[in-house]
Formats: C-alpha cells, structure tokens, sequence
C-alpha cells in the first residue's frame, strides 16, 4: 500500500536498490550518504540535490538516467499562460461589491490619527 504512494525519485532508488540487492545500510556505507537521509530519500519526504543524485548513482553503479523522469507523450506543448495580473475590466465594480467607504480617505484617516 505504501509504495502506491510513493512516487518519482523515491521509487525509482528503492527499484534501483533492490535491483543492485544491497541495504540502504549498504548503500549508506558505499555512498557516504546516511541512512537516515536514504530512508527519507527513499519515502518521499525529502528531495535530492543533484550532487546526491549522482553520488546515490555511482554507489550502485547506475547512471543518473535511471532517476530521469520518463519524458512526455504529448506532442503539444502546454498553452501559455498569460503574464502578470488580470485586468478588471472597465467599469466593474470592486470584488467586495462596494463603492468605497463613505468619509475620509484612508490617507487622510492615517495623516489625521497622529
């Protein structure tokens, strides 16, 4: 049940592990990683640097490709998103849907209060 949830580079160092057939102490020792970190690695609760990346791939004799993530089959790239904020379009009223406070502005509330 728990490996469904595991996902990405987590996976793929416990696939590539066992496939090599040693322990994350093992690899711990070959790899000058702690085990602690390994484990963490290994459920999904903490992210490699790419310097681990490759440090966990030379421990068991893998290249870094094998922690790649599997390139996409779309053949469209995602459309783009618009820059910066949305405009309000002209005229509309403000979200809260009133006009504004009735009295002073709030500069003249902040300049007044001292």
């Amino acid at each position: 049940m728990e490996a469904k949830r595991i996902g990405g580079f987590a996976k793929k160092l416990r696939d590539a592990r066992t496939a090599v057939g040693i322990t994350k102490y093992r690899l711990a020792q070959l790899s000058g990683i702690s085990k602690q970190s390994l484990s963490r690695l290994e459920l999904g609760q903490m992210q490699p640097s790419w310097e681990t990346v490759q440090t966990i791939a030379r421990a068991l004799g893998v290249s870094c490709e094998a922690f790649a993530e599997p390139a996409s089959t779309d053949s469209k790239p995602p459309a783009a998103l618009p820059r910066g904020r949305p405009r309000k379009a002209a005229g509309s009223p403000p979200a809260d849907g009133k006009k504004g406070a009735p009295g002073r502005s709030r500069k003249a509330k902040r300049a007044g209060d001292h």
